[in-house]
């Protein structure tokens, strides 16, 4: 096997992995548009509705639940800003 067979062999396996990538990428949205054309639009709708909600959620709930978890965890739930009681600042009280 020359040096062409190893090219012409790593061009067929990065061929069907794209071919391979593509089709498991658009498979599942042709069988939905052949059942109902509308089906993709609701499904993809449906998705970016729940990712919305879901990266809502994962940003209020820490910060809805912030001073419980500062209470159980022994901290105080009230924080004097960062500029106030950094080092490197100084005290900005005097």
């Amino acid at each position: 096997m020359g040096v062409s067979g190893i090219f012409g062999g790593l061009a067929g396996m990065v061929n069907g992995a794209l071919t391979l990538g593509a089709m498991t990428a658009a498979y599942p949205w042709q069988k939905l548009y052949a059942g109902d054309p509308r089906w993709p639009v609701a499904v993809l709708l449906g998705q970016v509705l729940v990712a919305v909600v879901v990266g809502g959620l994962y940003v209020w709930w820490p910060a809805a639940t912030e001073a419980a978890r500062l209470r159980i965890g022994g901290g105080d739930p009230v924080v004097e800003p960062f500029v106030a009681v950094h080092p490197a600042v100084g005290d900005l009280e005097q």
